[in-house]
């Protein structure tokens, strides 16, 4: 479809506001597409140290093997985002809806409900994995070296692993996947559904039976933060929080079992009536601005820059709206009319979905698919 002479000078120089988003098919798509990938990618990679490393290398250099691995898997992660975004025509980075910016409370009260979840559920998220180890491994856990016998240089890769590649890298390219594109699409059932069901995709998402709990109610409080603040920057934040807290609050906890088990009983039953507290202060906060942002009373959802116009034709080249994206909203009630979108100087049909089953069918075999993995 061509652009008409009388439409195109006026827009020609414009930078033109892309009102598209995921359609409910596509969280089931891309985690299929993504559970194959990920698992093709983990048997290529575990073949080539296989085949191609020493023992003697893999022990000494355990965690700098660690570092190249997370990096790639990160890197992959994010390249599927990236491109299956591409394809659908969608910001890999906002979901075609989110804003994506600092704020200072919102993500202060995203680490208190993060710190709150595992204060409270670190002892039985630890029963969970040594019953996993037990029932499956018979009680052998994978090798990891003792970290009070490293060389300096695998002294810093411990240290840049734990706190930057496995905080970091996550808060971004995860994100991109699991809240850009599935969180996003899954909206489109409801604010609710979308909540739950990212929170187990996020569980499975890991493939870590031992982790599933923290991982589906981090996954699940990550999903309230970001339907209440509609505010890409603040799911990141909070991922990267969660994973950087896990982390030190298990060297913590270890390190004080092995000095002091009193000493450690005192640190558990004083976290966890601390995270009750985080828990309710942080669920306060982001359900009542949920329910504020519902009811309009708050604009959490405003236009990228006041330049950025949409301009929306029907099926026979005529002008629907002019209209400058304040909200995505007020843009999505004509897609859904069968309008197409002026984006540079092309024509682009939105993301519908043209059958109700279809997508459904898709998350459940995705979910499916999902769990079958974790115990191959």
């Amino acid at each position: 479809m061509k652009v008409k002479n009388d439409f195109a000078p006026q827009f020609n120089n414009k930078k033109n506001y892309n009102p598209n988003s995921f359609a409910k098919k596509d969280a089931g798509i891309v985690f299929i597409v993504f559970i194959f990938a990920f698992y093709i990618l983990s048997f290529l990679l575990s073949k080539f140290i296989k085949e191609n490393i020493k023992k003697e290398t893999i022990i000494n250099h355990y965690f700098f093997i660690e570092c190249i691995l997370t990096i790639i898997s990160q890197v992959f992660i994010f390249l599927i985002a990236f491109i299956y975004s591409k394809i659908r025509r969608v910001s890999v980075l906002n979901g075609g809806g989110y804003a994506c910016k600092f704020n200072l409370v919102q993500m202060l009260m995203a680490i208190i409900l993060a710190m709150g979840i595992y204060f409270v559920f670190e002892s039985v998220h630890r029963q969970m994995a040594e019953d996993y180890q037990t029932v499956f491994f018979d009680g052998k856990t994978s090798y990891v070296p003792d970290t009070e016998n490293l060389s300096l240089s695998e002294k810093a890769s411990f240290l840049i692993d734990i706190f930057v590649l496995s905080t970091v890298l996550p808060a971004i390219c995860e994100e991109a996947l699991m809240r850009s594109i599935i969180f996003r699409s899954l909206e489109n059932y409801s604010k609710v559904f979308a909540i739950i069901c990212s929170g187990i995709m996020f569980a499975i998402f890991h493939g870590n039976v031992s982790q599933i709990l923290l991982q589906m109610l981090g996954g699940m409080a990550i999903g309230l933060a970001l339907v209440a603040t509609k505010n890409f920057m603040v799911s990141c934040f909070m991922h990267g929080a969660y994973n950087f807290f896990i982390m030190v609050a298990s060297i913590v906890s270890e390190n004080l079992k092995e000095e002091s088990y009193n000493a450690y009983l005192f640190y558990r039953s004083t976290a966890v009536l601390f995270g009750i507290c985080f828990i309710i202060i942080g669920l306060t906060y982001f359900v009542k601005l949920m329910v504020a942002t519902e009811k309009k009373t708050v604009k959490v959802n405003k236009a990228i820059s006041t330049n950025e116009k949409a301009v929306l034709f029907d099926e026979k080249d005529r002008v629907v709206k002019e209209i400058y994206a304040y909200k995505t909203g007020e843009i999505k009630q004509y897609l859904n009319d069968g309008a197409l979108f002026l984006y540079g100087k092309k024509f682009i049909s939105a993301n519908k979905d043209k059958n109700k089953i279809f997508p459904v069918i898709m998350l459940a075999i995705s979910i499916i698919i999902g769990i079958a993995f974790i115990f191959i």
